[in-house]
Parts: structure tokens; sequence; C-alpha cells
């Protein structure tokens, strides 16, 4: 059994975390990159030992310059050599019509107010597609879960139904669900 006691006298955590550490921390050879890097890390957590010793220039001073030089200029807008990663856009969102006949909505004997909304009845259209697949993978652990995926309302919502109506809305949504569905539901609930 391990003595957890005092963990910054581990030798690989206490290099790690900025501790005492008990062995003195592996060097290896960097490159022009690397340098400038461990440079900038440096002069960001002063605190902290140069991986490698006598680094190029001379001087901890010209480093900085040099690993200064590798970024982005804030005032004249120079580019950053380094390749930024392409920037995914989220999908676009869905909104379906609020007249839609298959909806059931349920009115809250308590209402309640969230911000500005006052929320008087929650609305439990037909499940999706990505809903019942993910329901049938076990993405979808709970009741609660596919109530909040059903009915478009955050968890804190939901969870502040009392009185009731919690049990309302959470049949309602179950009833919704196919009868397949609703199987898998009970299976991990």
């Amino acid at each position: 059994m391990t003595d957890n006691t005092n963990l910054w006298d581990q030798p690989d955590d206490a290099a790690l975390l900025g501790g005492g550490a008990t062995t003195a921390p592996a060097t290896f050879p960097l490159d022009e990159r690397g340098r400038t890097l461990e440079a900038a890390r440096a002069a960001a957590f002063p605190s902290l030992a140069p991986v490698e010793t006598g680094l190029a220039g001379g001087t901890r001073e010209a480093e900085l310059a040099k690993a200064s030089n590798n970024f982005a200029d804030v005032e004249t807008g120079s580019p950053d050599p380094v390749e930024a990663p392409e920037i995914i856009s989220p999908a676009p969102s869905i909104i379906y019509a609020e007249d839609c006949p298959d909806v059931d909505v349920v009115p809250l004997r308590h209402p309640f107010q969230v911000g500005e909304r006052w929320v008087r009845e929650i609305r439990i259209p037909p499940p999706t597609l990505g809903l019942l697949i993910g329901l049938g993978g076990g993405m979808v652990g709970n009741l609660l879960a596919v109530a909040e995926s059903m009915t478009g309302e955050d968890t804190f919502v939901l969870t502040a139904l009392r009185g009731g109506d919690e049990e309302r809305v959470l049949q309602a949504v179950r009833r919704k669900l196919p009868r397949r569905a609703r199987r898998l539901l009970d299976e991990v609930s």
C-alpha cells in the first residue's frame, strides 16, 4: 500500500506541480522551435527552471526577445507563424413550427418564473429520431434527460416542477415515446 501522506515528495508529481522534486528533471535537446517555446514558458513562469540550460543567444533576455518575435504582435497585427487549427462552425439551429398539431401541452398548476420568463406550461412534441437513436444506444439514460431533449427546457426548469406538475409532465413525455423506446427506458431506470 502506498503512503499518500505527502504527495509533494513524489519525484514525478513534484516536478509537474512545482513542488520540491527529489530528483533533477530530465534534460533533452531542443530544436529552435522548442527553445523558443521554452523561453516563452520560462517568461510566463519564471519560477520554473528551464528544461535545457545554456539557451542559444547567450542571455535570457535575448532568448525572451526571440521568443516574443514568434508570436502575433498585438500592435502591428503581424501573423503568428504557427498555423491555427481549422475552426469548425456549429450546426445551424433547428426551429420547429409552434403550431404543430402533434404537440401535447401540459398546463402547470404551479407556474413559476425563471428570469423574465413565466413558465405556465410545458410543451411536449414528438421525439426526434436523434433522441430515439441515443436512447437505443444507451446515450440517454433517464426520463429527465428524455424530457429535457423533447421539451427543449433546461434541466433546472424541469427540476423546479412541483405539486404534481412533475409527475404529469414526465408521464406525458413517457406517453409520447414509441413502445420500444419506453421499454428501453424502463430497462435503464
